[in-house]
């Protein structure tokens, strides 16, 4: 079993050391190879997030390295991040942990794992279940992805995450 640290597991140091502890974690992001899928892990919460913090740069640098070592190695077949908060969502109660440096997954994270050729992302935090089509970065509108194919039988060539 893997993790991804949310707000529940930072609200109480003690816990946050437990859980880092118990899953032999040195950070809160890492990733890890299963057979040919390699997984990401980011942490999302506010210091991992706002690019003003050293947190957020070393993150965002470490994602950058893994993606790229990932996206050359030949027996990696898919790549697949994870993280605690939404990078999109529909509006509902489930949500109200919304941030204001959580555009940030859009901004800097959506363009930086089309480039790098994820085609599949989990996020969790909202306790429902929801799927999207294939989404690409709007640049212009970074809210209101680019929706590639609304087949919802079948992903034969995915354009987009």
């Amino acid at each position: 079993m893997k993790i991804a640290i949310g707000n529940h597991e930072i609200e109480v140091e003690s816990i946050l050391s437990q859980y880092m502890s118990h899953f032999g974690l040195a950070q809160q992001y890492y990733s890890f190879d299963y057979q040919n899928v390699h997984f990401i892990a980011l942490a999302t919460e506010e210091e991992y997030l706002d690019m003003s913090k050293d947190k957020a740069k070393e993150q965002l640098a470490f994602v950058r390295n893994d993606l790229e070592k990932a996206s050359t190695n030949p027996n990696i077949k898919c790549i697949i991040p994870f993280f605690h908060r939404m990078m999109y969502y529909e509006e509902h109660e489930s949500c109200s942990i919304v941030g204001e440096h959580d555009n940030n997954l859009m901004d800097i994270y959506h363009p930086l794992f089309e480039k790098y050729g994820v085609n599949l992302v989990l996020q969790a935090h909202s306790h429902t279940y929801e799927r999207t089509y294939p989404l690409k970065y709007n640049s212009d509108t970074p809210i209101s992805p680019i929706v590639t194919s609304k087949n919802s039988n079948n992903y034969p060539n995915i354009d987009g995450l």
